[in-house]
């Protein structure tokens, strides 16, 4: 029936092709369900994840950004979206998706080490996210948090900070 809903007949079939590793006529599924079933963020987060297995990652970037519009405090959207951020060399948005991440999940421990990481990566390059005083604020803040969680990385992330704290920019 050309007139009834058909999203969930086309999440099936692209949940399909997503298992048998078609995750190319899986994306084409899940786009078209998101005709009638834009209200499912299920149906963003299964999209944007078969479009970065697919290595299609600026369609993905769009997908997520839709999603995180509708939903902007959804974790589902807003880690990937800040890793995303981060792989197109976006620091500061990719700092301030992945703050909205961990205000939502605050036991992700590679989120803490992510976000000291590209604080420094924006300060390295001669760029602050919010300022500079604030931005080594949130680095001490994030840094502890990973001390806390057993962050394998400690060592490397006390540099991070140390750099912010001694050599960053003066901005």
């Amino acid at each position: 029936n050309p007139d009834g809903d058909s999203t969930v007949p086309l999440v099936y079939l692209a949940a399909a092709f997503a298992a048998a590793g078609r995750n190319l006529e899986a994306a084409s599924a899940w786009q078209t369900a998101l005709i009638d079933g834009s209200d499912y963020p299920q149906v963003y987060q299964w999209l944007g994840d078969a479009l970065m297995r697919e290595r299609d990652l600026g369609a993905a970037r769009t997908i997520l950004e839709e999603a995180v519009g509708k939903w902007p405090t959804d974790p589902r959207f807003t880690k990937p979206l800040a890793l995303l951020y981060g792989t197109f060399g976006r620091g500061r948005e990719a700092v301030r998706t992945l703050e909205r991440y961990i205000s939502e999940r605050e036991d992700d421990r590679d989120a803490y080490y992510m976000a000291v990481q590209w604080i420094y990566t924006v300060h390295s390059e001669g760029a602050v996210v919010h300022g500079r005083a604030e931005d080594i604020k949130l680095a001490r803040a994030y840094a502890d948090r990973y001390e806390k969680a057993g962050g394998p990385q400690l060592a490397l992330v006390k540099q991070w900070v140390g750099y912010l704290e001694n050599q960053g920019p003066s901005k």
